[in-house]
């Protein structure tokens, strides 16, 4: 179970997030065993502070001469704005199952005489190092945010952290 100063650093991060924005999600391998109860309590402590749902309901991870656990998680606040969730065999992790979701919602149309640019990165494991794969993926996500802030879907404020 991870130590107490995680649970204390992340409840600090998603208090000061939940501040500027309405709809928050939480994706990734939190290293709490949700199957059980008694080694997840911190983190369900938190669910019940910022009252998120954990939408993925069976185990992620599937160590060799383990009990299936569910360490992997999609939180958020607004269940109702997410949909297809997956959490399926990738090959690319030996035991960790990728889990993935659909956000619901709709880019308001360009104003007039304004073109939307469309960005398409590729991202693959083949011949990449994780530091690189990491950063593309931290590339796309910067992008995404600059979108949607420069659409409206996000609104821009004073920094979070």
């Amino acid at each position: 179970m991870p130590n107490a100063s995680f649970i204390d650093d992340f409840t600090r991060c998603i208090d000061k997030v939940h501040v500027h924005f309405d709809n928050i999600i939480v994706i990734g391998d939190l290293n709490y065993d949700l199957v059980k109860p008694d080694k997840s309590q911190p983190l369900h402590t938190v669910c019940d502070i910022f009252d998120f749902t954990n939408l993925i309901k069976t185990p992620t991870c599937f160590m060799k001469d383990a009990p299936p656990s569910m360490l992997d998680v999609i939180l958020t606040n607004r269940p109702s704005l997410l949909f297809n969730i997956t959490n399926s065999t990738c090959g690319i992790s030996d035991w960790h199952n990728m889990i993935s979701c659909v956000i619901k919602g709709a880019a308001p149309p360009p104003k007039k005489n304004e073109k939307l640019s469309v960005a398409h990165t590729n991202i693959s494991m083949r011949g990449s190092s994780v530091r690189q794969w990491v950063s593309s993926l931290l590339m796309l996500l910067m992008f995404l945010m600059t979108w949607m802030t420069s659409t409206g879907l996000m609104k821009s404020s004073s920094p979070m952290f």
